[in-house]
């Protein structure tokens, strides 16, 4: 898969619900946007307005991916969602920090 991410420049994932979210972990990892629906765990994930667009299902979806799609074909608004997508992927979606936040609740539990 990382040669498919390399080669794409957003992900667009318009699932009707999620309960997993890898793909979009993975396309953060890759530097890649997101424009996704907000559902399940999505916002968990995608920071709307600093490393993607988050669609609401309940409005006229055509539109809002249109919109999306064209405010991302802007540069710089491009790079900043790029730039946003790749510290949210350092900050928070990798598998070092996931080890040391559970690392930090199990100790805190098990001192409770």
């Amino acid at each position: 898969m990382p040669s498919v991410y390399a080669e794409h420049d957003v992900l667009l994932e318009l699932a009707e619900a999620n309960a997993g979210g890898v793909t979009l972990t993975d396309a953060h990892a890759f530097g890649l946007p997101v424009v996704a629906t907000d559902t399940g765990g999505v916002r968990s994930i995608v920071a709307d307005g600093v490393s993607g667009i988050l669609i609401d299902r309940t409005k006229n979806l055509e539109l809002q991916v249109r919109t999306a799609l064209e405010e991302l074909s802007d540069s710089a608004f491009y790079q900043n969602m790029v730039n946003g997508s790749n510290e949210r992927h350092r900050s928070l979606l990798n598998w070092d920090t996931w080890a040391l936040e559970t690392t930090r609740l199990c100790k805190d539990i098990f001192r409770g």
